[in-house]
């Protein structure tokens, strides 16, 4: 087998969970949770209010996706990331690729077929 002379690695567009996490680092309730989960060993208050917010955090449903890893699609701007970057490949007269690796994860699927696209 012949190696590759050029190997390129892309890595999937923004995913729901990429904006999820945004979403939390912003939110006060979840800021609130961070804080005390980190000091739940000091005492029981401690750890019960962790349980409460945690719970506070779980009963708000944009703070959680509604699927698995496995599931989790791209937003719309890690679909035009993708596109774009299908574009930018092109414009750079790559090569169609001999051997494409993907991942079975929907967002990366999602990811190949809007860079084909691009």
């Amino acid at each position: 087998m012949k190696w590759p002379n050029t190997v390129t690695v892309v890595r999937h567009g923004e995913s729901a969970y990429n904006d999820l996490k945004l979403r939390k680092e912003a939110d006060p309730t979840y800021k609130e949770f961070r804080r005390a989960y980190d000091r739940r060993k000091e005492s029981a208050d401690a750890r019960k209010r962790a349980v409460f917010l945690a719970q506070k955090v779980l009963d708000d449903k944009t703070l959680i996706l509604d699927c698995g890893d496995h599931d989790t699609p791209l937003t719309a701007k890690g679909a035009q990331q993708s596109l774009v970057t299908g574009e930018k490949l092109r414009e750079r007269e790559h090569p169609l690729p001999d051997v494409i690796l993907a991942s079975p994860f929907l967002r990366t699927r999602q990811t190949l077929a809007n860079m084909a696209e691009g």
